[in-house]
């Protein structure tokens, strides 16, 4: 593929409400990350580590933009595309694999071993995946010192335009590892904190029936 074949891409941040409406906010991020990706549903009332991925979005620390793309025209399978096609799991007749294969053919790639369906773009240093990601799969990614972005292509397009999603840091990677660190402390002392509450209401219990 020829660079020509790729029209100009435009880069907007996308904004989300957190403090004003909470449900559309988190309904459109799980748009963004999720798409058609039944697995990767957001929860922040119940699952930690979905709490923490949307609060690193509403602080900034994850940052997520949305990047405009078109092809001027289009180019023939290579085997690069064919393989890169495969290593994603999908059949090539969703709209969303067939640009990724457009977009990314003359990069280096592999699939990314501890990830489904998604690949690594070395000279990037990005993931890229179509339909999807979970939450906490994002997060370990960004930590990675092998990792500057992630890229995601909704399995069906959200707007009239073909977009996709474009997921960096905020801030610099050792901080985002402080976080997730004290975010893991803090998960560890709800979970102590629990088992002591449900030991002490047992344990009332057993005195109550005595």
């Amino acid at each position: 593929m020829e660079h020509s074949q790729v029209m100009a891409k435009t880069k907007i941040q996308i904004t989300f409400d957190f403090e004003g409406e909470l449900n559309s906010a988190v309904e459109k991020l799980e748009q963004i990350i999720c798409s058609s990706h039944w697995a990767s549903r957001i929860n922040i009332f119940t699952d930690k580590s979905h709490k923490l991925f949307v609060k690193f979005v509403k602080i900034g620390v994850i940052v997520i933009d949305a990047c405009e793309y078109g092809f001027s025209e289009q180019s023939p399978d290579s085997e690069n595309a064919r393989l890169l096609k495969s290593l994603l799991g999908k059949r090539d007749t969703n709209q969303a694999i067939r640009d990724m294969a457009m977009l990314f053919t003359d990069e280096p790639f592999v699939c990314a071993e501890h990830y489904r369906n998604a690949i690594y773009l070395s000279n990037l240093k990005a993931y890229a995946r179509a339909d999807g990601i979970k939450p906490e799969d994002i997060v370990t990614m960004l930590a990675s010192d092998e990792c500057d972005r992630i890229l995601l292509f909704p399995y069906h397009f959200l707007g009239r335009k073909p977009v996709y999603y474009e997921l960096t840091l905020g801030i610099e990677k050792n901080k985002f590892a402080n976080l997730i660190e004290q975010g893991e402390e803090e998960n560890l002392r709800e979970l102590c904190e629990a088992m002591r509450q449900a030991n002490e209401r047992s344990t009332m219990s057993y005195k109550s029936k005595l």
